[in-house]
């Protein structure tokens, strides 16, 4: 009978995702096709995620980053 083989979990891309926020992932991208999905200031509220399959649309700005969190490169302005 064959064995068991226990593979080792890989490492995560970004080490320190749980003090993270969706907001600062590259994965996410940020609804803004309606007007439902900005606040009075004018600022989007949900964002869209290519690993968040959890039967919601989108997820609310300031939620906890899961383990695939990967750091936005920064923008030159």
């Amino acid at each position: 009978m064959a064995k068991r083989v226990v593979t080792i979990a890989k490492k995560t891309p970004c080490e320190n995702w749980r003090n993270r926020v969706c907001d600062d992932c590259a994965f996410g991208t940020w609804n803004t096709w309606t007007e439902w999905n900005r606040d009075p200031q004018g600022r989007p509220i949900t964002l869209r995620c290519p690993h968040y399959k959890d039967g919601k649309y989108g997820i609310v700005r300031g939620s906890q980053a899961c383990y695939r969190f990967v750091e936005k490169k920064p923008t030159s302005e």
